[in-house]
């Protein structure tokens, strides 16, 4: 006797295929803050005694238009705090750009390939933000997806159930009523 297998509809299967691609997005997001760290570790090693997290509006301003310690020395507190002030409303005052100023007068930083390691730090950076885009794009697909699942939206309300959670459950489960 044969049973046949019911194919997942197709929702599910795009719950299965979202799963899949957000678990290769988070591997890869997690390589690109790994490089970047160890960029900070060889190029400004001080910087993380002033951000302690470099994924901060203001440390990530720094890192895009003033990444080397020689850039900030020669930018000065005050013109760091005013381009820090476009973006950022609060967390960072004079008192912050004068620590930055200060380790970065401190920080020891290798000076051959400086230039080719700020085009690689850009790369990076331009890899970060394009991964952090595309997590939260699934994240949104799967939002979507999931109003069309009657009960999802009650299931949600349920302490710790995330929404990849919940898709990846409902991925596997196919639909509650073929079971």
């Amino acid at each position: 006797m044969f049973v046949k297998c019911a194919e997942p509809s197709n929702i599910h299967s795009d719950f299965r295929a979202l799963i899949n691609l957000q678990k290769k997005l988070i591997r890869d997001f997690s390589q690109v803050r790994c490089q970047i760290q160890n960029w900070l570790d060889c190029f400004f090693p001080k910087y993380g005694q002033v951000f302690k997290d470099w994924e901060g509006k203001a440390s990530l301003i720094t890192l895009s238009e003033f990444p080397t310690p020689t850039e900030i020395v020669m930018l000065g507190p005050k013109a760091i705090l005013c381009r820090w002030k476009k973006d950022v409303k609060r967390a960072v005052g004079y008192k912050r750009a004068v620590q930055l100023f200060e380790a970065a007068n401190q920080s020891i930083e290798l000076s051959k390939g400086l230039k080719t390691a700020e085009i690689e730090l850009r790369m990076l950076l331009e890899k970060y933000k394009m991964l952090g885009k595309h997590l939260t794009e699934i994240l949104t697909e799967l939002r979507r997806l999931l109003v069309q699942i009657s009960g999802a939206k009650e299931m949600l309300v349920m302490p710790d159930l995330s929404i990849i959670n919940l898709a990846s459950y409902l991925s596997e489960l196919e639909h509650p009523r073929n079971n």
